[in-house]
């Protein structure tokens, strides 16, 4: 089965996640994306996608720019044999690669597939909110808080809000974390754009009464959650709580909607911080990385024949 037509078939899937589709990675990592594919008789049974670079003749694997969640997807209707078989063949093709750090879906039925001396995995921590009804919503959140959110509703409104708005409120942030890293404005553009195109998301936000951007949001939906993808708050203005206002705002949207609410933007250091205030259950995504020995080794063998070779 050609690339081409393979890449077809995940993107038009109305089962594979919103960031697991290669218009997505090639959104956030132009030109430095891969899937590796399990197919079998004609018939595509698993994917995985990374973002892949090559550097110092090494391929480095990891998980793609503002994409909070990835894995193996596994078609439907395979028996558990057929499962297990995709999944082994899946992983034994991406531990070839000679640096692999990615973080994916902590499903328990792929953990086995990885148990290898040639890679290493930890569980990482995230917050998943996911209720029946508002009132079951409100009853997670601390009486003080809620108190809060009650005040915000009867003082904030959503204000029109566009990409610019969102660039400054996270440069406000960024810089308020006071992060090293170089800020990604034609990155946030791109992912922004590609959201509204494609009507997967929207951009929330309030001003003042000068129309300053002071709070701004860009949530993401797909078939089965919402995810609060980047956040930022202009603090140059003030210290209005306006992002608990717009969280609050888009948790209500998923309750209604009869889905998950993933507090995804709390991978982003430097631009979203950690969220657990609407008490929310924790879940955990699956960390995999190669272990460095080998790299090294693959390191020492490349520079002798260079050094034998001279």
């Amino acid at each position: 089965m050609k690339e081409q037509v393979i890449h077809q078939l995940i993107e038009d899937h109305p089962e594979v996640p919103f960031f697991m589709k290669p218009s997505w990675l090639e959104v956030v990592c132009p030109g430095e994306w891969d899937i590796i594919t399990q197919v079998k008789d004609g018939i595509l049974q698993a994917f995985i996608p990374f973002r892949l670079r090559k550097k110092w003749g090494f391929r480095i694997v990891t998980t793609p720019y503002l994409t909070p969640h990835s894995g193996p997807w596994i078609a439907e209707r395979m028996d558990p044999k057929q499962k297990s078989e995709a999944y082994k063949a899946i992983a034994k093709k991406i531990s070839e690669y000679a640096y692999l750090n990615l973080k994916l879906e902590a499903a328990e039925d792929y953990f086995f597939a990885w148990s290898s001396p040639q890679v290493k995995m930890s569980l990482i921590p995230t917050f998943i909110l996911k209720t029946n009804s508002i009132s079951e919503y409100e009853k997670g959140i601390s009486k003080r808080k809620l108190q809060k959110i009650r005040e915000l509703r009867n003082k904030l409104k959503l204000s029109p809000f566009d990409s610019n708005d969102l660039i400054k409120v996270l440069k406000s942030s960024y810089a308020h974390q006071s992060s090293k890293l170089p800020f990604a404005e034609k990155l946030i553009h791109e992912v922004v754009d590609f959201i509204l195109l494609y009507n997967h998301g929207e951009v929330l936000g309030i001003k003042d009464n000068d129309g300053n951007p002071i709070s701004g949001i860009l949530y993401v939906e797909d078939n089965w959650c919402y995810y609060s993808l980047l956040r930022g708050q202009n603090y140059e203005y003030t210290n209005l709580p306006g992002l608990l206002f717009l969280q609050d705002t888009i948790n209500q949207i998923a309750v209604n909607s009869n889905k998950k609410m993933d507090f995804c933007g709390s991978q982003n250091k430097g631009i979203a911080k950690w969220n657990s205030q609407f008490g929310p259950t924790a879940n955990y995504y699956l960390s995999i990385r190669r272990v460095y020995s080998k790299l090294f080794s693959e390191l020492s063998k490349t520079l002798w024949t260079r050094f034998n070779t001279n």
